[in-house]
């Protein structure tokens, strides 16, 4: 089996050395591929990765704007591997002995399907093929292309399996504009993949930037509605149990 590891950045500088560390011992365990799409950054990000793939420690970088699920889909596609690990990104700290512990798990009782944990997804280059990749999304691509898993039989999680040792952006602070901005986003992808308006919390509901996030993806349609509340309630009963167990 060959292995390739797909991750995603855009200035992420303050984390992105700690992450490619962790991201880049695990691969050099596994003999993995690594590969990764800048979304043009501007911070100086990039030279720490021009770096990374001069030493060899990454094998290509690929530099298009882009949102976050076409980011996955453009490494996904410029990789070579028959077991792809993706959902990885350069604001997170990783568990290399989870990382290896997961795929050994993945390897023999999960394989042929896309497997979910906390802080990545792993699947075999043939499954991911067949249900067409990651959307052009930026927010919840992971859970739209678990969606679409899922409606094909091709999809199982263990969110008790933590491969995050640390989210290193977590403790940012953004202004109310920026937070209204990312609240917008992260509403209007959820409504895009099948989230009802009713299924909101009041609170959300009374709040415009929640209401314009489901008029433009109304206006925009939704990319998958088939079992998303059947996906939800899977994805909330899974978090929840293994939030009991932490």
């Amino acid at each position: 089996m060959s292995y390739s590891i797909c991750i995603t950045n855009y200035n992420k500088r303050p984390y992105i050395e700690k992450s490619l560390k962790s991201i880049t011992d695990f691969a050099g365990k596994i003999g993995a591929e690594v590969v990764v799409v800048d979304s043009m950054s501007s911070d100086g990000s990039e030279e720490i990765l021009e770096r990374y793939l001069k030493e060899g420690l990454i094998h290509s970088i690929i530099k298009k704007r882009c949102s976050r699920g076409m980011g996955r889909e453009i490494a996904f596609r410029n990789s070579h591997g028959s077991i792809v690990l993706a959902s990885m990104d350069t604001d997170v700290v990783y568990d290399v002995n989870a990382l290896l512990a997961t795929l050994t798990e993945y390897t023999s009782r999960r394989m042929g399907k896309l497997f979910a944990v906390y802080g990545a997804m792993m699947g075999t280059r043939s499954c991911i093929e067949s249900i067409g990749g990651w959307m052009d999304l930026d927010r919840h691509e992971d859970n739209e292309i678990s969606l679409r898993a899922m409606n094909a039989g091709l999809y199982d999680q263990d969110m008790s399996i933590n491969v995050v040792i640390e989210h290193l952006s977590e403790s940012d602070r953004s202004g109310m504009l920026d937070s209204m901005k990312l609240t917008y986003i992260d509403y209007r992808d959820w409504f895009r993949i099948g989230m009802r308006l009713r299924s909101t919390s009041w609170k959300a509901r009374i709040k415009p930037h929640v209401l314009l996030a489901y008029a433009s993806a109304r206006i925009h349609g939704t990319v998958a509605t088939q079992g998303f509340d059947q996906y939800l309630a899977k994805l909330k009963g899974s978090e929840n149990n293994a939030g009991s167990r932490r």
